[in-house]
């Protein structure tokens, strides 16, 4: 049976110090009974003290190792019930959006027919060159409702701090990846790479999402303050206590679907891959 147990950094430096103090005391209390400068009882009565308080370390340390998966546990869960009230009110903004830009599209194609009918080239040219510096962020389109709407959030957030989302999705969607699942992957992973993004300065996040039928790669890349040698990722959010989680909730959701969660700093980059594969 595999145990899987989550420590915080707190529990892990408790713990070491308790094994630290209780084999410090064990070595020191055979040490003075070598000597002869304790009696053997009290050499046992030592002993038996110090693994009574290692017992209770380890007790006490995978109970809060409980409470922590827990306490993680309700994150993710929070999360996907944030993510979903979201983007199901980002749906009907969107929806209004695209009504409000299908009645200006017919609008704008009347115009343009009265003036090529009326041989106004000209006028035409400029109306047309009019609309294009008008136009603030190039749509995506993806064949499902919260992608379609996810993306194009995230996309407009960014075009609106000066970064570029540069996007290519390659296949058909799967259906055995939740809607859920979708929200809580590419919400961190975007939400990540535009943080460090505009930390540094940076104008270009690529992001590329492969179908296949068995399985699906979704992979961001993004320049990055973080040396090839840097192990541990910092957040400069003022929330920073909830660092860590959107990480953690990732490799969750990734864990669900038996994927890969990959992580790699190389040459100024930070590109973060995550693989999803079927489970019949």
């Amino acid at each position: 049976m595999k145990i899987r147990m989550t420590l915080s950094k707190k529990s892990i430096f408790i713990l070491v110090a308790y094994l630290t103090l209780v084999f410090s005391t064990i070595c020191y209390v055979f040490y003075e009974f070598i000597y002869h400068y304790l009696s053997w009882e009290m050499c046992c009565y030592l002993t038996i003290a110090s693994i009574v308080i290692l017992y209770l370390a380890g007790y006490l340390t995978n109970s809060h190792s409980k409470y922590y998966e827990k306490m993680i546990e309700q994150s993710l869960k929070l999360e996907a019930e944030e993510y979903n009230i979201k983007y199901m009110d980002l749906i009907h903004e969107k929806t209004k959006e695209y009504n409000k830009l299908q009645h200006d599209y017919k609008h704008h194609l009347n115009v343009l027919r009265n003036m090529v009918k009326d041989n106004y080239f000209q006028e035409a040219q400029t109306y047309i060159d009019d609309l294009e510096k008008q136009k603030t962020c190039d749509l995506i389109y993806v064949d499902h409702s919260i992608l379609n709407y996810l993306l194009n959030d995230k996309k407009v957030y960014a075009k609106s701090l000066g970064i570029e989302i540069e996007c290519l999705i390659v296949g058909k969607i799967v259906n055995f990846i939740s809607d859920i699942d979708y929200s809580i992957l590419l919400g961190n992973l975007l939400d990540n790479a535009i943080e460090e993004t505009k930390l540094i300065g940076s104008k270009i996040i690529e992001l590329s999402i492969e179908f296949h039928e068995e399985r699906v790669i979704f992979e961001v890349k993004n320049q990055t303050h973080l040396k090839n040698s840097e192990k541990e990722l910092k957040t400069h959010k003022k929330d920073h206590h909830k660092h860590g989680f959107g990480l953690k909730n990732i490799a969750d959701v990734v864990h669900k679907y038996r994927g890969q969660d990959i992580i790699e700093i190389k040459d100024g980059y930070f590109t973060h891959m995550c693989i999803f594969y079927r489970i019949d």
